[in-house]
């Protein structure tokens, strides 16, 4: 038979509780040596409490989607402009099995077209003879 898990209602230490002890039994805490009482099982008010935890999260984690939204976005990549990332675009392809493809700056522009999503400004830097990365610059929502 399983214990029952709950947390103090003074100190909020996790405590299992199994039999001979259970719900309605009052237990000392061995955190803070004060007496509480072990709740029912799937109680309502424990059911509440979860629920209200839950409601409590909401506004943060709207209020930080929010500001990730606000600030503008950049993505950086690297670009099939230069024959040698032709190359290694191919061979990533052949040997590494999470490597889908890269884009030139008019495949990516393009793509971002076709999604509908507005680009402030997109670059292309050429980083040594054989490489380069597209920098994409998006907007702030």
């Amino acid at each position: 038979m399983h214990g029952i898990r709950f947390n103090c209602t003074h100190c909020c230490e996790e405590l299992i509780i199994t039999p001979p002890d259970g719900p309605g039994d009052e237990i000392k805490c061995p955190g803070c040596d004060r007496r509480c009482r072990v709740p029912q099982r799937n109680s309502r008010r424990a059911l509440l409490l979860g629920l209200s935890t839950i409601v409590a999260a909401v506004p943060f984690v709207l209020g930080t989607i929010a500001k990730l939204m606000a600030q503008p976005t950049v993505i950086m990549d690297w670009c099939r402009d230069f024959f040698a990332c032709e190359i290694f675009d191919v061979l990533l392809k052949l040997y590494d099995p999470a490597h889908s493809r890269c884009f030139t700056t008019v495949e990516l522009q393009s793509f971002y077209e076709a999604s509908h999503l507005q680009l402030r400004s997109i670059e292309t830097f050429r980083l040594d003879y054989f490489s380069g990365l597209n920098a994409c610059n998006g907007p702030s929502a």
